[in-house]
């Protein structure tokens, strides 16, 4: 039994020069597409040297993906996001009813699925099933990017109700 660690990549296809399949990340300069491979252990050092002309190192931990979605206002969502939502939209609410709430923007394993996943002081919800609609009901919603939990503190932001 082999213990080589199995790479995962985000990416596979086929090369032009030898068509041999290549793993990585794809990206496109007009419309060629590229992987991006991680270098091998000859090659790494030259590549290293090379690679601040072409990209930036960033915090591993503030990657976050898009999620497919855009904000009312048209700005992409990330996981990490910090969205507001604007309940009251187009329906009359009741005292106690929430007009603004806001979301986290989060990966949740269980349901194999990105969920806005709200919050209140500070604390995320536990109770995540009951939200699983959540995502769905932004798409016709008024809602907008306001923050994120890598330069945002989830205690500055405070849901407000009808009185």
């Amino acid at each position: 039994m082999s213990t080589k660690k199995r790479e995962i990549y985000n990416c596979r296809g086929k090369s032009i020069a030898t068509g041999e399949w290549m793993y990585g990340n794809v990206f496109f300069i007009g419309t060629k597409a590229f992987i991006l491979s991680p270098p091998n252990n000859k090659r790494a050092t030259t590549v290293l040297d090379r690679l601040g002309e072409y990209a930036a190192e960033i915090d591993p931990k503030t990657i976050g993906r898009y999620i497919g979605e855009s904000g009312t206002d048209g700005n992409s969502i990330y996981e990490g996001d910090i969205i507001l939502e604007e309940i009251g939209y187009g329906r009359e609410l009741e005292p106690g009813d929430a007009a603004e709430c806001y979301y986290l923007i989060k990966w949740v394993d269980k349901y194999n699925s990105f969920l806005p996943v709200p919050f209140e002081n500070g604390k995320l919800y536990k109770d995540l099933h009951l939200h699983l609609e959540t995502m769905k009901a932004i798409r016709y919603v008024p809602h907008y990017v306001v923050g994120n939990v890598f330069d945002n503190s989830l205690e500055e932001f405070e849901s407000k109700y009808v009185e």
